[in-house]
């Protein structure tokens, strides 16, 4: 403080401002020598001082002022011990010596905006409600004086911070429930004030932004339990939400787009058309909020802040849907900017997405708030409109969202709860629409145990039926007398077993066709039904017979080897998956189940929508070199999208949805028959080959091949992209020369293991990371193939060779196309 003083001294130009500095001087002197003086009668000279310095001091004399301001707050020697009156205090003192803040220069301003931020957030000094109004008072000031926008952006920033940091202080001094019921009132007296307000102006006055701020920081301070408080709740549904309405505009036909000639013609009417999804192109919003973008932005902040503050009570629903429904459908798509900014931000947030499902499970499933968001980005991803890029990108950040929704705690115990009882499991949330499952009646899904289509117990055991259920019965009584020893020895001693059965049989048949003649044989085969031919028919009765068998009739051996039969599990052969889970160890539970079936029902009710945006940029034809960059950012944003949604749907046993994610990653990243044409071109050698992009899809593709067990037309996808691989591995080191790295002996194990981003790093990809990328590539593709023929089940391997069948007739069908190596047919 002594220094602050003698600068100020030094730079005093005028004999006011030299009187005032002494006073305040010796007034300091005072309390350290005499310790006598009232401490509130030392910061009155001193801040007097200040204050004059301010007005009319030089720009040295104003910085050595602020100095001084400053440390009145940090020096625990001019902070009142005692009770003090209010007014007295230095909260108060300091902010009456700032009363002239408008009539400040641009840069003092923004000093003394710090000083005001510091005073607020200190824990030391207890700030009273009304003076964080005379606070936000000074801010609003400087920010309405002032055209420079350092300081009105200091200003906004300002009060967003005071709010925030002197909500936090009151909160976390509170310790009894009658201290929260204190701070809960006077943060409805400071809503209820600012709406008051923002009530008297429109979104095109000034002053309506900061008020914006500051509503927007006083909400997003507010803990969730401030929802038990009715009074802030009802100024919430009464004043709040029908502000926020009447602020986003009133539908104006006069004002509003021309209505397409189709959609009028259509309907026969151009007046009784409701207003909500694909009827909504023909309003704006108001002409103040198109001509104020911050102020709409910051209204758009409140939207997402009532959301969260709404979503737990079901009785406020109604409202907060007309809300959102006219915050998000109502604009035409070229003024929804901020909507599906908003969307992107609530989406991407687990904590937000948290709060649509409690929304949603607080209404009996009803996903209303969800639907609105992802229609808002569904229409607003038209190819030719100018938020195209801003939906796409809005979509992978939900699904990023989703994601990190699977690892986190977030949901509230009311929801979980719900969730539980209306799902039961992860299997079972429906996947058809936004409605969960209506009833445990329903269906039961597919298993072993209950496929007994075919069989009929009253059936007269006649025929091939009764040869098949006397092989059945034979082989059920033979099989526990086998020693357990994997699938592979069974299915030996099974063969045995058949080979013995059909000689029995056969015996017993020659010796009854010596002994009578052939009539009587005919007679007595038939009426057995004893044939011992394996017909077709004869096999499917055995199958269906043994398939009907429950536990513990059904050895687990058998049932393990009709598994990798028909695929059932959509999986690995079983003596495979046991060697795994030997090598892994027992499996560990990684929790989070509530929100993972959150996050499927979620998925699963937009699934369509989802698709559609995404497919936003991926129907362009022309090569990427003649892209504008718009478009080019656009087909990158969509690939990521489907990176993350091809993730989050193996991670959500989706599986057997990925079909077409697959087929989009592979379209877009392995155009395998451009590569072949251009290979040949000189000056396609001077363009980008490849993206990282492209190379995270091929890696996506290649580690996740084996999920073509629950979607078969994978497998076509995953051959295309191997074939996009070799044919890149003759390009890079053929046609441009590339070293080809020499792999040590083990080295492409290891390859197999990494990962493209590991060897590309954070940096641009340029001719070392393509080599080295490229290579890890080569090996998954190599250990690819040389695992699918051992670990798959007879029907996956089946539509696997299908696949790889087709893919050969197809390149011998066209021999002007490139071979690709031997390896792939092998």
């Amino acid at each position: 403080m002594e220094s602050a003083l003698n600068g100020l001294a030094a730079q005093a130009k005028t004999s006011t401002l030299r009187e005032t500095v002494a006073m305040a001087r010796e007034a300091l002197a005072n309390m350290k020598t005499k310790g006598d003086t009232p401490v509130v009668y030392v910061r009155e000279k001193l801040l007097s001082a200040f204050e004059l310095a301010l007005e009319v001091g030089s720009e040295k004399a104003q910085q050595h002022s602020i100095e001084g301001i400053q440390c009145l707050i940090r020096d625990r020697r001019f902070h009142s011990s005692q009770q003090e009156n209010p007014e007295d205090g230095l909260p108060a003192q300091l902010l009456n010596s700032l009363n002239a803040i408008a009539h400040f220069g641009h840069q003092v301003q923004c000093h003394c905006l710090t000083v005001i931020v510091e005073l607020i957030c200190s824990v030391e000094l207890k700030i009273t409600v009304l003076e964080l109004q005379t606070a936000l008072e000074l801010c609003m000031r400087a920010f309405g004086a002032s055209r420079e926008e350092s300081a009105r952006m200091s200003a906004r920033a300002a009060i967003s911070q005071s709010i925030a940091s002197y909500c936090s202080n009151r909160y976390n001094r509170c310790e009894t429930p009658q201290d929260y019921l204190t701070v809960y009132l006077d943060a409805t007296a400071l809503l209820e004030g600012y709406v008051a307000k923002l009530d008297s102006l429109s979104i095109g006055s000034e002053q309506s932004l900061v008020l914006f701020d500051a509503t927007n920081a006083l909400l997003s301070a507010q803990p969730l339990s401030i929802e038990a408080h009715r009074p802030f709740v009802n100024l919430l549904w009464e004043k709040l939400c029908p502000l926020m309405i009447r602020l986003l505009g009133v539908p104006d036909r006069a004002r509003g787009s021309p209505i397409p000639p189709d959609r009028s013609s259509s309907t026969g009417s151009t007046d009784t058309e409701p207003l909500g999804q694909g009827q909504i192109a023909r309003f704006a919003l108001s002409p103040a909020a198109m001509a104020n973008p911050e102020a709409t932005r910051a209204l758009y902040l409140i939207v997402e802040q009532l959301m969260r503050l709404m979503c737990g009570h079901a009785d406020l629903h109604s409202m907060l849907e007309a809300l959102v429904h006219k915050a998000l459908l109502f604009p035409v798509v070229e003024h929804r900017l901020e909507a599906v900014r908003l969307c992107r931000k609530m989406l991407g947030d687990p904590r937000r997405l948290a709060d649509v499902i409690r929304a949603a499970t607080e209404r009996g499933g009803d996903l209303s708030l969800w639907r609105m968001a992802v229609v808002c980005l569904q229409e607003s991803a038209d190819p030719n409109g100018p938020l195209a890029l801003d939906a796409v990108r809005a979509c992978a950040h939900m699904l990023q969202g989703l994601i990190e929704l699977c690892d986190r705690d977030v949901l509230a115990e009311q929801s979980r709860g719900w969730l539980v009882d209306n799902f039961g499991s992860l299997q079972h949330v429906n996947a058809q629409g936004f409605l969960p499952r209506q009833s445990s009646d329903g269906p039961a899904p597919a298993n072993l145990e209950l496929r007994t289509e075919t069989v009929d117990a009253e059936e007269p055991d006649t025929g091939e039926a009764a040869t098949a259920a006397r092989f059945v019965t034979a082989l059920l009584d033979t099989v526990p007398a086998w020693e357990e020893k994997g699938t592979l020895a069974q299915d030996e001693r099974l063969l045995h077993f058949a080979t013995t059965f059909h000689a029995d049989f056969s015996a017993a048949h020659a010796d009854l066709f010596k002994r009578k003649c052939l009539p009587l044989f005919r007679d007595w085969v038939l009426g057995t039904g004893c044939e011992v031919y394996a017909s077709e028919t004869w096999l499917k009765q055995v199958y269906d017979l043994a398939s009907s068998r429950q536990s513990p009739e059904m050895p687990t051996i058998i049932v393990d080897l009709i598994k990798d039969f028909d695929g059932f599990d959509r999986g690995l052969l079983s003596e495979v998956a046991r060697l795994k889970r030997i090598q892994n160890g027992p499996p560990v539970d990684e929790g989070h189940r509530e929100e993972k079936m959150a996050a499927r029902w979620l998925l699963c009710s937009s699934w369509e929508s989802i698709v559609c945006i995404l497919n936003t940029f991926l129907g362009m034809k022309e090569k990427r070199s003649r892209l504008r960059h718009r478009l080019l950012e656009g087909l990158e944003h969509s690939i990521s999208g489907m990176q993350r949604l091809a993730t989050v749907s193996m991670r959500l046993g989706l599986g057997e949805r990925c079909g077409w994610i697959f087929e989009g990653l592979v379209e877009a990243s392995c155009d395998v028959d451009s590569l072949r044409a251009a290979a040949c071109q000189e000056e396609f050698k001077r363009l980008s080959v490849v993206s990282r992009i492209d190379l995270l899809s091929m890696q996506l593709v290649l580690d996740n091949a084996f999920v073509a067990n629950e979607a078969p037309e994978c497998w076509k996808h995953v051959i295309r992209c191997t074939e996009y691989v070799w044919e890149l591995e003759k390009f890079i080191y053929g046609a441009l020369c590339y070293d080809k790295p020499t792999p040590g002996r083990g080295e492409g194990l290891a390859a197999a293991e990494r990962s493209v981003e590991s060897v590309l790093g954070s940096g641009d990809l340029d001719r070392d990371g393509l080599n080295k990328a490229l290579a890890v590539l080569i090996a998954k593709t190599d250990a690819f193939y040389g695992r699918v023929g051992k670990e798959l089940s007879l029907s996956a391997l089946r539509h696997l060779l299908t696949a790889l069948v087709s893919a050969s007739l197809a390149r011998t069908l066209y021999p002007s196309m490139a071979q690709v190596g031997g390896d792939c047919m092998a």
